[in-house]
């Protein structure tokens, strides 16, 4: 006991014997990785009591560990090479934790204590990894036909206010033999490197080391298992010595996951990680969604500059896309967007409004003539469009217009840009035009990706057009042009591209009641018409 409470502590040791001339590997862990707090095991590298107190891991990490403060525990590795003998023999004798931190070997203040006493009191103390991510504590590269021992010190430090009972925990400690005639391997890099949700079944492709091996002429595979977290891959092909491809395993939780290859020479470092991502829900930010977030299905997000909702979901083209019309105004009319909107204002607009002159970029966004009462639009120029945007995530609509805007403001482009000649110059300016920060004008042209979407969709106007299509293009929006107002409501709808035409055009998706163009479309840069964003990561 102290002022402060109560350090409980004892030391294990693990006797290794081989006769493998190659050696072992040790790695350590905790034995589960329940999600806190759970009491009664081990929670996340805790230790529990069904009394239903907890006592956290210290904060400090297999490379920085530190002194306990009060209900917290942690592991601690004197140097290989020095005895228990040794320790209690000599008080002068500094033993470290990962060849860094020093264990303090002599308390002066209480010299009844045995050395071995104070190394458990004073020890830097490093937080247990999870099952899943173990750590590397010893490792050797010749025999050790008559055994030994690995020293491990475990210690709580607890508080006088901490409930009693019996508080629990499971270590794990795991022995890789070597196998002598071959060499061990490593792991450099995955790809990719990260997936939306917990279901596997994605091809990943592993590059690293000794995946193969020239063993007296013959090339053998000589990989046993692939894992991520602890759980086995599927489907191992391995191309050649540095690499292999597999399909990920199925995972429990979300987060970082080590990438272990074991061979026949041993198994690989696991410093190299593969991560599990929540999948966008909906309500979540737009703002906050990538590709590799996105859901598979239409789910309602919302643009945290206006709190309006918009369905996302990613396409067969692999990208993210918006499936509703962008409808974003700015904060109030005549003012500079606060976010992700460049330097461009916005006004409504009439029929007779002039500032859609492209001789003067960059030009004036436009919202378009809303009127939320009417629930449909018909076809005929100037007709009223149908609510423009939704404020709740349950009244997604797929056949609402948004807003029109010109591409000088829909692209955040500065004046020099809007007036480039320069055909197929790409500015997606992902956070600077009209779109959500992380979002961005998809590109256009032969090879944008306004083409390849349309190819991922078969090519196929049903797959694109409706409320019943993947992409759900809406024909109901038209365009505006200044001086004459909207026209064409209800029989072609348009969406902006960030890909450059010339100086006074830009390409766009071009669509009408019977077709789509998804490609050369060439627009003036004034016209307001509308915009869909992909997300730009």
């Amino acid at each position: 006991p102290s002022p402060s409470g109560f350090l409980s502590n004892c030391q294990i040791t693990a006797t290794i014997t081989t006769n493998n001339s190659n050696g072992y590997t040790v790695y350590l862990s905790s034995n589960d990785e329940n999600t806190c707090p759970s009491f009664t095991d081990a929670c996340l590298t805790g230790i529990g009591t069904a009394a239903g107190s907890f006592i956290t891991p210290t904060t400090g990490d297999f490379s920085h560990p530190q002194t306990l403060t009060s209900n917290t525990w942690g592991f601690a590795i004197p140097e290989p090479e020095v005895t228990r003998d040794e320790m209690n023999d000599d008080p002068l004798t500094d033993y470290t934790f990962d060849d860094t931190y020093t264990i303090n070997a002599l308390d002066a203040g209480k010299p009844d204590q045995t050395i071995e006493e104070q190394n458990f009191i004073n020890a830097k103390y490093a937080k247990l990894p999870l099952k899943t991510n173990p750590i590397k504590v010893k490792e050797t590269t010749s025999q050790v036909p008559d055994g030994e021992d690995l020293d491990i010190f475990l210690a709580t430090k607890s508080s006088f206010n901490l409930p009693s009972g019996s508080y629990t925990g499971s270590l794990l400690i795991a022995v890789s033999a070597k196998d002598p005639n071959f060499p061990e391997p490593t792991v450099q890099s995955v790809s990719p490197s990260v997936q939306g949700g917990l279901t596997g079944g994605t091809e990943i492709t592993i590059t690293g080391t000794n995946f193969k091996y020239d063993y007296n002429g013959n090339i053998l595979d000589i990989v046993t298992n692939v894992t991520i977290g602890g759980e086995y891959c599927t489907n191992i092909n391995v191309i050649d010595a540095n690499t292999l491809k597999c399909n990920t395993p199925d995972q429990a939780t979300y987060g970082q996951r080590a990438v272990v290859v074991v061979t026949r020479g041993g198994q690989s470092n696991i410093d190299i990680m593969y991560e599990y991502v929540v999948t966008a829900q909906t309500g979540d930010p737009i703002q906050n969604i990538t590709t590799i977030s996105c859901p598979s299905t239409p789910t309602a997000v919302i643009d945290t500059r206006d709190n309006h909702y918009y369905a996302i979901a990613k396409m067969p083209d692999n990208k993210c896309w918006m499936l509703t019309n962008l409808a974003y105004g700015g904060t109030e009319a005549g003012t500079q967007f606060t976010s992700g909107a460049g330097q461009n204002t916005t006004t409504n607009v009439a029929a007779s409004d002039t500032n859609w002159n492209r001789t003067n970029p960059p030009y004036n966004n436009q919202k378009q003539w809303v009127d939320p009462t009417v629930s449909a639009v018909t076809q005929g120029s100037g007709t009223r469009c149908a609510v423009a945007y939704r404020t709740t995530s349950s009244s997604i609509s797929y056949t609402e217009c948004g807003y029109l805007y010109n591409w000088c403001a829909a692209l955040g482009a500065a004046s020099a840009d809007c007036n480039t000649s320069t055909n197929g110059a790409v500015n997606p300016n992902a956070g600077v035009g009209i779109c959500p920060a992380g979002w961005r004008l998809p590109t256009g042209g032969d090879d944008g990706e306004f083409q390849a979407l349309y190819t991922a969709l078969d090519s196929t106007y049903s797959n694109a057009v409706g409320t019943g299509s993947l992409w759900r293009g809406v024909i109901q929006s038209g365009y505006f042009n200044g001086g004459v107002g909207l026209s064409s409501q209800g029989t072609n709808g348009s969406y902006w591209s960030a890909t450059n035409s010339s100086s006074t055009f830009a390409h766009y998706l071009y669509i009408t009641s019977s077709g789509l163009s998804p490609k050369m479309n060439n627009g003036q840069k004034y016209l307001g018409i509308s915009v869909r964003c992909v997300a730009a990561n």
